[in-house]
């Protein structure tokens, strides 16, 4: 698995109840989770949490990308995104 897909499985897996992280890594390993939409469900969380702490939005944002190594549109894009 590269570094994000092992990344994604792991913070997927602590949303679950215990030892499923071998099952979500055999899911991602066989394509079955969409790690894309993965990545956008936990960045509009990081997003939200730092918003809840008080940061504004632009510097949430900021701080999401950073955190997920993408850019700044992108992230703005995924949390202005409808589901």
């Amino acid at each position: 698995m590269k570094r994000l897909e092992e990344h994604l499985a792991q913070e997927l897996a602590t949303r679950l109840p215990r030892g499923r992280q071998a099952a979500i890594e055999e899911l991602v390993r066989l394509g079955l989770i969409d790690l894309h939409r993965v990545e956008e469900l936990l960045l509009k969380e990081e997003v939200l949490q730092h918003i809840r702490r008080g940061e504004r939005v632009v510097d949430a944002l900021m701080l999401a990308a950073s955190t997920f190594c993408c850019s700044y549109e992108k992230a703005r894009h995924i949390y202005y995104k409808k589901p």
